[in-house]
């Protein structure tokens, strides 16, 4: 298969604006023996290969192989038009570990884009599609993308290939992770030196702790208002409140270690003791594996039988010692009553069976009404708790993740649902149920308007009549999306605010559709600080809601994690100004209400369940702060209501922004 990639329909070149890069082919210099190309540079490096369709082999190979002190993000992308200006192409995003052989591998039937987050591949990082859907039969390129590094690396890329069975992923036989799940192979100032001293850590910790209080016990609920012209969140007691907070706030951070046992040095016992630590084998979206979590059994190790309480304890009171006011999402439920702050939620997402593109469902189908009823009964338990500022109805929804033209992907589709049949509706009714008018301004040829759920060509381009539908139900397809789960929540829990969707970001203006249903706007933003007149722009076309930043956090590859985060920064004292600038400059924007930095743990380093491995946390693996960036944080959090009130102004010291290594996005 591998002379398929050297016929001369498909040719190997390194663009000249390559600046920098220097190439040379070496056989056998692939850790296998295979053949490579062996790049050495800075900056970003795209090799280019011409093709002509890829009509043999359901998977494409790439083997590569790097030995550097972070992890990389590789890039594949898919050309159907390369040297055109209106080039259409798909963007796959694969995360690799360094020191060992990777066989980068992928379906090619992914290339319809159907799947955001793909299944990893043993050994790899996150792996993500984007871009635009292509077919593999009328690709012209393939382009394998080297992202640029903040220092000189040296790459092997070996020769990609097409095939039907995908190669065996080679994994290490020497241990990368210790018994305590640091880095086994890379020093870094305070790195954790044994078990004694992690555990010695700990109980100094705890016999620092005070009990956590109640929290609010009277008063109304958490409601919002506009004061001297800033948004505001008020609290049960009918005080201004700005919500600062963490994510994800649990005892651990797992992964997956199903085929990767022999990089792990050393794991706790099998037994009832250590249960908590060992995820049972189960099967999700990332596939079948058993997770661990070295966190968890580091807690374990320290106090025993009483681990869970010690933890509670001490996390509260860390939380409070730092200036927080919110336990954010998607954080242990027990911490949620008994920290005694306040604190958001996220019910379930109703689904059905069939989707319209990706995880967006059949929005109009009864299926999806029963299904929002269901997931609203979650928040029976919470709706007379004062804590509660209120819940998100979910996060980061897979089809948001770029400007897709989702009703046109449902034509394309040719797939019968209930939204078929709203949208054959509803041009059936603009139309007069008259077909020719039809087939006159789409400039199609139907008989019947029940011919509009034959598939559309792929091909033909919507008139602007067409288009001007298609966005009027994309439109009410969003707000249908919103209102279902919104009205099916209020009736269950009448007192709490509704926080909007956590939006990865807004691609285009029907993503406010149904924002009559919701009370605050949320948005997650990895950025250094957010754009002051694009939060303005979100409340003007959300209907004048307060806004809320769900997520955001900066990492740096100073300490034990080899990827540093979407935002990135040269150091853990950088990731504590980044905290400043970021929280400070969302203090002083009137239509903010709140900014949640993701997230409480570093996260585990061969990767969660989808492969992120970033450092992230405000603490490390052995429980250990980050004190360079907590010192920050402290600061910032005690400055927040007078900046808010226009006392002090916000810090002008920006942090130093580094280039993102490993995170795949």
């Amino acid at each position: 298969m591998q002379e398929f990639l050297r016929n001369p329909k498909f040719i190997f070149t390194l663009p000249p604006d390559n600046s920098g890069v220097k190439g040379e082919a070496l056989p056998g210099a692939m850790p296998d023996g295979g053949e490579a190309f062996k790049i050495t540079a800075k900056g970003q490096t795209d090799a280019v290969f011409r093709v002509n369709g890829f009509t043999k082999g359901k998977f494409i190979v790439v083997p590569i192989y790097f030995d550097e002190p972070h992890a990389f993000e590789t890039i594949m992308r898919f050309y159907e038009n390369y040297e055109s200006p209106s080039e259409i192409h798909t963007k796959v995003s694969y995360g690799v570990m360094p020191g060992y052989t990777h066989y980068i591998t992928l379906d090619l039937k992914i290339l319809d884009l159907n799947i955001l987050f793909l299944p990893r591949v043993l050994g790899s990082l996150k792996i993500m599609a984007t871009k635009e859907p292509t077919r593999p039969e009328a690709l012209d390129a393939f382009v394998f993308t080297i992202p640029p590094s903040a220092t000189d690396y040296t790459f092997y890329l070996g020769t990609p290939f097409l095939t039907d069975n995908p190669p065996t992923q080679p994994i290490p036989d020497k241990p990368y992770v210790d018994p305590i799940g640091q880095w086994k192979h890379k020093e870094w100032k305070g790195k954790t030196r044994n078990e004694d001293e992690m555990i010695a850590n700990y109980k100094k910790w705890l016999s620092e702790a005070e009990e956590p209080g109640k929290g609010y016990q009277s008063g109304g609920f958490f409601t919002t208002a506009v004061l001297d012209g800033m948004h505001y969140l008020i609290d049960p007691d009918g005080k201004p409140f700005f919500s600062v907070g963490v994510d994800c706030i649990h005892p651990g951070s797992s992964g997956p270690i199903t085929g990767l046992e022999s990089m792990l040095e050393e794991l706790a016992p099998r037994n009832e003791v250590f249960a908590p630590a060992w995820v049972s084998t189960f099967k999700h979206k990332w596939g079948k594996s058993e997770h661990y979590d070295f966190t968890t059994a580091n807690t374990i190790k320290a106090f025993g039988d009483s681990w869970f309480e010690s933890w509670l304890k001490l996390t509260a009171h860390r939380l409070k010692k730092w200036g927080f006011n919110t336990v954010a999402n998607w954080s242990d439920k027990k911490l949620l009553r008994t920290s005694g702050l306040p604190y958001v939620t996220e019910t379930p997402f109703p689904d059905t069976t069939k989707k319209i593109f990706r995880d967006f469902p059949d929005v109009f189908s009864a299926e999806y009404q029963e299904s929002a009823k269901k997931c609203a009964e979650y928040l029976a338990d919470f709706k007379d708790d004062k804590n509660l500022i209120g819940y998100f109805l979910r996060n980061e929804p897979n089809f948001a993740f770029g400007d897709y033209n989702i009703a046109l992907l449902m034509l394309r589709s040719g797939e019968d649902s209930c939204c078929m049949q709203e949208f054959i509706k509803d041009m059936s009714k603009k139309y007069d149920n008259d077909i020719a008018r039809f087939n006159q301004g789409w400039e199609t040829s139907y008989t019947s308007f029940s011919d509009l759920a034959m598939p559309w060509d792929w091909d033909k381009t919507p008139t602007a009549e067409a288009s001007a539908h298609l966005n009027d139900f994309n439109k009410k397809l969003f707000s249908r999306y919103i209102e279902v789960p919104a009205l099916a929540c209020r009736a269950v829990d009448p007192n709490h605010l509704n926080l909007g969707l956590r939006w990865a970001w807004v691609a285009n203006d029907n993503f406010f559709a149904g924002s009559e249903y919701i009370d605050v706007f949320s948005i997650n933003c990895y950025k250094e600080a957010p754009d002051p007149e694009l939060m303005k722009e979100l409340s003007q076309k959300s209907g004048g809601k307060p806004v809320m930043i769900g997520e955001f956090h900066t990492g740096a590859l100073d300490v034990g994690l080899p990827t540093n985060g979407i935002c990135s920064v040269s150091t853990q004292k950088e990731r504590g100004y980044h905290y400043s600038y970021y929280v400070e400059s969302c203090a002083a924007m009137p239509e903010m209400v709140g900014a949640h930095y993701f997230q409480y743990n570093d996260q585990a380093l061969l990767g969660r369940s989808d492969g992120e491995n970033c450092n992230v946390g405000m603490v490390d693996v052995c429980g250990k702060p980050y004190m360079d960036m907590i010192e920050q944080i402290i600061e910032t959090n005690a400055r927040i209501m007078d900046i808010r009130t226009g006392k002090i102004k916000p810090t002008s010291r920006r942090p130093d922004i580094a280039l993102n290594e490993g995170f795949c996005s």
